[in-house]
C-alpha cells in the first residue's frame, strides 16, 4: 500500500539522513542547510529533454511507446517498436546525458527492443523478434559505442525471439526465448559470454503444438531463473504459465515458487530485477498498454504485491522505483516497505530509468523527460 510519510517515520524506514542522500546525491535533502535532516523535496519539475525521432516515426501508436529506458556508460538507452505490426529495424538512440543530445550508436535488425539488459560490464539487447537472419542480439561493452551482433545459430536451433539475457558466472551469458519451427521455448548459453559456442542449456517443449515463450531470466541465490508463458498462437490469446527453472551450473530443476503453471497472465513475467534478497517483476509481458501487479520472489515463493506499475527498476543503492498507475513515481527500500510517492510523472509516462542524480521518465508520443531532485 502506499503511504506518505510524517519525517520521524521516513527517516526511521530509509535509515536516517545519510541513507536518504546517499539515494540520489546531495540534492535530493538540499532543502535544509547544516546537518539537519528533512523530508524529500517537493515534487520536481520534469524538463522535457526531446522527442525521440525513431520511435516518433514507428506507424503504430504501440511503435512509438517508448517501453524501455537503461542508463549505461553514461547514456538512457532506449527500447521501442511493435512486433505485432511487423516493425524494424531499430536504431539505437540514446540520450547522451554528459553531451545533453541525442546519439545514435547502431542499427539493430529487430521488430522490437522492448528489453536492454545491462549484463555485468555489457549492455545486451536481445531482438524480440528478429527481422532477418544475421543475428538474434546485440551486445555493447562499457567505453565502446560498437555493437557486435551475436547469432544463436551455431547449435543447429533456428532462434525465433530473444526475450532477456543475464549471466551466472560473470562471463557465461545465457539467453531465455523461443526457436522454430518446433515452437519450444529455449535458454541458450555461451560459456565464454562472446557467442560462437552456443548451447541449447534448457528446452521446455510445446505442450500441444502451443508456442512456448521464455520471457525472463535473473540470478539469486546462485541459481538462474528463467520462466514464462505458452499459447494458442491464435484469437482469443490464452497464455497459460510455465514451471518455472532454476540452474546451478550443472542441472536445471523446477522452481515452482518462481513460475507456476497456472491459467492466464500471472505467470508471464517480464523484467525481473534483483531487490532486497529477492527477485522483483511485473506479472505480465507487456500486450497493451496497462499497468500490472509487482510480483516477489523470496527464493521459494511469490507473493503478488498491492501496486500495480507500468515500468519498474532498481537503483544502484539496490532500491525499487516504478512507475505506478495512477501516473506516480513511486519508489521503497524494500519490499516490506509501503511505497513512499516522490513525484508526480509527466502526462503519458510510460517507463522509468533512475541513477544517482535524477529519475529519467519516457512517454507513449516518444518523448524523455528528466526529474531533477530540487
Amino acid at each position: 500500500m502506499a503511504a506518505s510519510l510524517d519525517r520521524r517515520t521516513f527517516l526511521k524506514q530509509t535509515g536516517g539522513f545519510s541513507a536518504v542522500t546517499a539515494l540520489m546525491g546531495a540534492p535530493l535533502l538540499a532543502q535544509e542547510s547544516g546537518c539537519t535532516p528533512g523530508p524529500p523535496p517537493p515534487p520536481p519539475t520534469p524538463v522535457l529533454l526531446g522527442t525521440h525521432t525513431p520511435a516518433a516515426a514507428q506507424s503504430t501508436a504501440w511503435g512509438r511507446r517508448l517501453q524501455e529506458l537503461t542508463i549505461f556508460d553514461g547514456q538512457v538507452f532506449v527500447g521501442y517498436g511493435d512486433w505485432s505490426a511487423n516493425t524494424g529495424p531499430m536504431q539505437m538512440v540514446g540520450w547522451d546525458i554528459g553531451a545533453g543530445s541525442w546519439a545514435t550508436e547502431n542499427t539493430l535488425d529487430t521488430e522490437c527492443t522492448w528489453l536492454i539488459r545491462r549484463v555485468g560490464d555489457r549492455l545486451v539487447a536481445p531482438f524480440i523478434d528478429r527481422r532477418g537472419s544475421l543475428g538474434d542480439l546485440a551486445v555493447r561493452s562499457l567505453g565502446s559505442p560498437a555493437w557486435t551482433t551475436l547469432k544463436l545459430g551455431n547449435t543447429g536451433a533456428v532462434s525465433w525471439h530473444a526475450f532477456d539475457a543475464a549471466t551466472l558466472d560473470g562471463t557465461d551469458l545465457f539467453v531465455a526465448g523461443a526457436k522454430k519451427p518446433t515452437k519450444e521455448g529455449l535458454v541458450w548459453r555461451s560459456p565464454s559470454g562472446l557467442g560462437g559456442d552456443w548451447e541449447q542449456s534448457l528446452v521446455i517443449p510445446s505442450p500441444g503444438g502451443r508456442y512456448v515463450r521464455n520471457t525472463m531470466l535473473a540470478v539469486h541465490g546462485g541459481l538462474l531463473y528463467t520462466g514464462g508463458y505458452h499459447y494458442n498462437g491464435a484469437e482469443p490469446f490464452d497464455p497459460q504459465g510455465l514451471v518455472g527453472q532454476a540452474f546451478d551450473g550443472a542441472v536445471w530443476t523446477d522452481a515452482l515458487g518462481f513460475s507456476q503453471a497456472a491459467a492466464g497472465n500471472n505467470q508471464a513475467g517480464h523484467s525481473p530485477h534483483v531487490f532486497d534478497g529477492g527477485i522483483v517483476r511485473r506479472r505480465s509481458w507487456p500486450s497493451t498498454d496497462a499497468a500490472f501487479e509487482l510480483l516477489f520472489f523470496d527464493g521459494s515463493s511469490l507473493v503478488v504485491g498491492p501496486e500495480t506499475a507500468y515500468d519498474h527498476t532498481v537503483d544502484e543503492r539496490g532500491w525499487l522505483w516504478f512507475l505506478a498507475a495512477d501516473g506516480k513515481i513511486r519508489w521503497q527500500p524494500n519490499w516490506s516497505s509501503a511505497s513512499i510517492e516522490w513525484a508526480t510523472a509527466p502526462i503519458g509516462a510510460s517507463c522509468i530509468a533512475v541513477d544517482t542524480a535524477a529519475v529519467y521518465v519516457g512517454t507513449a508520443t516518444s518523448e524523455l523527460y528528466r526529474l531533477t531532485p530540487g
